[in-house]
């Protein structure tokens, strides 16, 4: 689902969902495009789900704003920034990035949480290291050390909107016995 006020964004989503297809000479592609079509189910989940949107953003800036009343204290620990001068985190995950002070790597934590029965995940891997594009020939001696470090030192931890404050302490006190 798209939400924009933009027509042109509107106009080039559109040829994207259906395979690029021209207007005027189907089969033709001047561009790649995909088969996003989407089914009446899927939209039907979606209006459902935007008539939740204002009270799903405010348990999630709930959680946003408790981890770091809880987490401030772990100096190795890099939190979200809550608000940049053009936008302000919906903590859609709540990511957390090792510094440098910290000798392991985030799945070192991730393990030891899952040992305790909490989820985690870790950051997304970089483009220019996945296997399927490097067997392509892209990114040959390709090297990016912010997306490097963060996909190595970064790791997300529980934030759902059925996610309750008592279970966010948990993980929050979990983290400070690991640390």
């Amino acid at each position: 689902m798209l939400l924009t006020d933009s027509d042109e964004l509107v106009n080039k989503c559109k040829m994207f969902r259906n395979l690029c297809f021209q207007s005027s000479k189907r089969f033709f592609h001047e561009e790649l495009g995909w088969n996003y079509r989407m089914t009446n189910l899927q939209a039907a989940v979606g209006i459902a789900q935007l008539d939740k949107l204002d009270e799903m953003v405010k348990i999630k800036r709930h959680i946003g704003n408790e981890y770091p009343r809880r987490l401030n204290d772990i100096k190795v620990f890099q939190l979200p920034m809550t608000n940049l001068s053009y936008a302000e985190n919906i903590y859609w995950v709540y990511g957390i990035v090792l510094t440098d002070e910290y000798p392991f790597e985030a799945q070192s934590i991730i393990n030891r949480l899952a040992e305790k029965k909490i989820g985690a995940r870790p950051f997304f891997w970089p483009m220019h290291e996945q296997p399927m594009f490097i067997k392509q020939g892209f990114f040959k001696n390709a090297s990016y050390p912010v997306a490097e470090k963060i996909a190595r030192r970064g790791f997300y931890i529980p934030c759902g909107t059925g996610f309750t404050d008592n279970e966010l302490e948990i993980v929050a006190k979990t983290l400070h016995e690991i640390i």
